[in-house]
This record gives C-alpha cells, structure tokens and sequence, in this order.
C-alpha cells in the first residue's frame, strides 16, 4: 500500500512541512499590512495552523531522515512535546480562524465555543483512530 510506503511518508512530510512554513511566511506578511482587527485576528490564526503544521511535519521528518542515527533519535525523544505545542498550536489557531462564526452563536463565550468545538472534533478523530486499531 503507498502509504506505507517509508519513501513516500517522507516525501509527503517534507512537501508538508516546507509548503506550510512558505504559506505562513506569506500570511504573516499579510497580517502585517492589514488593518482591519478582525482580519487580523483571522490571519494570526491562519499562520499559527501553517507553523504549528510546518514544525509538527518537520520533527517527523527529521526523525525519518535519521531513522539510523541513535544519537539524533534521543535528541528527537527529548523534544518531543514540540509536537504536541504544534497541535495546540493548531487549534488555537483553528478558533481564531472561525471567531466570527463562534461570535455570532456564542457572544462573549466564542472563545469557549470554539475550543469546545475543536476538542469535540479531535476526540472524535483519536477515537476513531484508537477504534480502528
């Protein structure tokens, strides 16, 4: 099966990670030149999805690329919560995103709502992959 193929997991991350880092270079440039705050808050919630993205894609090559070398597998081991600061990333920036439309269902609580939302979606996603196990 392709995807369980070790060349091609690598070339897809690597595609990942490069072109998610590019995007976000280019929407933080647009963050910085718009005016409006509430775009504002929408591209700051788009570059924190490309970043986190880009460096959860990126440990993951890494550890690909050095699959045989013991000593950068360690490394790896010992930072590996950057992967999971990548994913809150993520979804922070995913709330910050879809703000207006958890502002206009939840009021002052959108923040609450979207967080709530996001978790519901991820655990549905972590149970069905613990399911098909």
């Amino acid at each position: 099966m392709i995807l369980e193929d070790a060349g091609f997991n690598a070339s897809i991350r690597f595609l990942l990670w490069t072109s998610a880092f590019a995007a976000a270079i280019v929407v933080a440039h647009f963050r910085h030149h718009t005016t409006a705050l509430e775009m504002k808050v929408r591209l700051a919630g788009a570059v924190m999805v490309k970043t986190g993205l880009a460096v959860h894609q990126c440990y993951y090559w890494i550890q690909w690329r050095h699959s045989t070398d013991v000593k950068i597998q360690t490394a790896l081991e010992s930072v590996r919560h950057i992967t999971g600061l990548a994913l809150a990333a993520m979804v922070i920036g995913c709330v910050l995103i879809m703000q207006p439309f958890f502002r206009q269902y939840a009021g002052a609580w959108w923040w609450a709502a979207g967080l709530a939302c996001i978790i519901t979606l991820w655990a549905i996603g972590y149970g069905d992959a613990t399911w098909r196990a």
